[in-house]
């Protein structure tokens, strides 16, 4: 990896629930956390199919400088954009860098 390649500013989300008390909806609020570069990389077919466990529904990769504080349950926003991260980051290199799948948000 280059680090010239992380050319995008990455901000991770904590999502909080709650309650409607009227209606007991369950309300999604996002809190932004730490912001760094990143690459973002669109998953071509190819690499869908080859990467047998990846779930269907994953349409992009973004790679990160190594942090231990990403979860499965916090969301990425790239470029205004709000992605569902789809499982924990994969290590690549000796705690170098962080590949994180995942999927464009439906509002």
């Amino acid at each position: 990896m280059e680090i010239g390649k992380l050319d995008r500013r990455v901000t991770l989300m904590t999502v909080t629930r709650t309650q409607d008390p009227n209606t007991g909806e369950e309300v999604e609020s996002f809190t932004p956390g730490h912001t760094v570069w990143g690459q973002k990389l669109d998953v071509t077919g190819k690499e869908f199919f080859s990467a047998g466990q990846i779930n269907a529904e994953v349409n992009t990769k973004f790679i990160v400088r190594y942090r231990t504080d990403i979860t499965p349950d916090m969301k990425l926003r790239c470029e205004n954009v709000l992605y569902d991260i789809m499982h924990p980051p994969i290590e690549l290199g000796r705690h170098q860098w962080l590949q994180i799948l995942a999927r464009k948000r439906v509002q």
